[in-house]
């Protein structure tokens, strides 16, 4: 048990300069393999050391008169324990290079991670700035139109919903999420400003259920798809049509669709695969990685954009 203590107490006092040995001779980069001889030899050189410190030692405690300490008997003294001495060293070298591991790996995922962040900022930014001159070079024409036709209660109910849409994108900053009541308060002024462009020819419904208002979702995550109901649906027809927002729970997951009618000349085209869609797909590949989707389909003459999500509230999913 004294030779054991021994061994533990050595390796450790001995721990600090292996370390160090790593540091200055890391078994990394172009050099590796001449620094991997090294430590072995390291290991070799370590383990004759302590030999040299315990046989001296063990001839003391046993009290070994100094005629008989003669080669044969120091080895003798060398057990076949003594075999594990490199492999004490080497665990030494297992243990630095594992925390340098996860330490790198920890390192890159935060890297990754702050990556992530300022991309859907960026993106988030973008969005955000290219709803604003839209929504302001459309609203105001069409205000200046109703004006010039004495609708001039229309005018303002329009500039009202233009002030509560801007109000909204001022108001969530860099959030990158929001309720989804929210969502649905930013695509209902947008469309109520669309219907006064449109008139007849472009119909609206949104349905969020109660048990889906304070879902939480990537900020302006329907604002592309109700865009593109918008431009690339009822606008293309001739006679108009229904664009529909709905919201769902199934279980542990958030469904929410935008429906169109197809246009005129597209009606025998696939599903089309724009900027809108593209960037609705990353964002949520971002967010949510493998448990978040965004469908596109036909299906009896609409277009059908849906969203799946994991259902979240206040950061806690349910």
């Amino acid at each position: 048990m004294a030779q054991q203590v021994l061994r533990i107490v050595y390796w450790a006092l001995m721990t600090p300069a292996i370390l160090w040995l790593l540091l200055r001779y890391p078994i990394s980069g172009p050099k590796r393999y001449l620094h991997l001889l090294l430590h072995l030899s390291g290991a070799v050189l370590f383990s004759v050391l302590f030999v040299l410190v315990r046989v001296p030692l063990m001839f003391s405690v046993y009290s070994v008169p100094p005629a008989q300490r003669t080669v044969d008997l120091v080895l003798a003294r060398v057990s076949s324990r003594d075999v594990i001495d490199p492999l004490l060293y080497f665990c030494v070298v297992f243990a630095y290079v594992m925390v340098e591991v996860y330490r790198n790996l920890q390192a890159r995922e935060i890297a990754e991670a702050r990556l992530r962040q300022q991309l859907a900022e960026s993106e988030l930014h973008v969005l955000r700035q290219q709803v604003k001159p839209h929504f302001l070079f459309n609203a105001l024409n069409a205000v200046a139109t109703l004006v010039r036709c004495g609708r001039n209660t229309e005018a303002v109910r329009m500039l009202g919903q233009l002030g509560d849409l801007h109000r909204r994108l001022v108001e969530g900053g860099t959030r990158l999420e929001g309720t989804l009541d929210a969502e649905f308060d930013f695509a209902r002024d947008y469309l109520g400003i669309e219907r006064v462009r449109f008139g007849a020819r472009l119909a609206t419904e949104l349905r969020l259920p109660d048990d889906c208002r304070r879902a939480i979702v990537p900020s302006l995550i329907l604002q592309p798809l109700v865009e593109n109901a918008v431009k690339h649906g009822a606008a293309r027809r001739a006679a108009g049509g229904l664009v529909k927002v709905t919201a769902r729970r199934e279980g542990a997951r958030l469904v929410l669709e935008v429906q169109n009618p197809l246009a005129d000349e597209e009606s025998e085209r696939p599903p089309g695969t724009g900027a809108g869609l593209r960037l609705t797909w990353r964002r949520l590949e971002q967010g949510y990685g493998a448990e978040a989707r965004c469908v596109v389909e036909k299906r009896d003459g609409l277009f059908v954009a849906r969203v799946e999500l994991p259902f979240v509230i206040s950061g806690n999913q349910t």
